[in-house]
């Protein structure tokens, strides 16, 4: 009965993964479901607690975005960092997140990222 318990309730983790995912990757979200720090730094925790180390460079990639974008750069360069250690190991040089979190850590400011989810392009750093 336990053991049914633990696969329901990771069953339930990894379709929240999939959904979380999906709404970080929208590229036209709809009112409401655009994507939020808050929301990266789920999935973020959802792969720890399924242990996806394979696949938690991806966590920290949205999460490093989401941040920058909203212009908090101590947190993205914080995720960015991460991200880049467990991507090298995961999936090498060649992998386009790797990529852009080494950009991203060269200046949080310049990267494409910077400020996108904000209106007039104030920064939150102090939150």
């Amino acid at each position: 009965m336990r053991e049914q318990s633990l696969v329901r309730e990771s069953d339930a983790r990894i379709a929240e993964i999939i959904d979380v995912r999906d709404r970080l990757n929208a590229e036209d979200p709809a009112p409401g479901e655009v994507p939020t720090p808050d929301m990266a730094e789920l999935l973020l925790s959802l792969y720890q607690l399924e242990r996806l180390n394979g696949y938690i460079y991806r966590g920290y990639y949205h999460a490093a975005i989401e941040h920058n974008g909203v212009g908090r750069t101590w947190k993205a360069v914080q995720h960015a960092r991460k991200g880049v250690e467990c991507g090298l190991i995961a999936a090498g040089t060649r992998d386009w997140r790797v990529r852009e979190m080494q950009k991203l850590l060269k200046d949080p400011t310049k990267h494409w990222s910077w400020a996108y989810r904000m209106k007039g392009g104030e920064s939150n750093e102090g939150e």
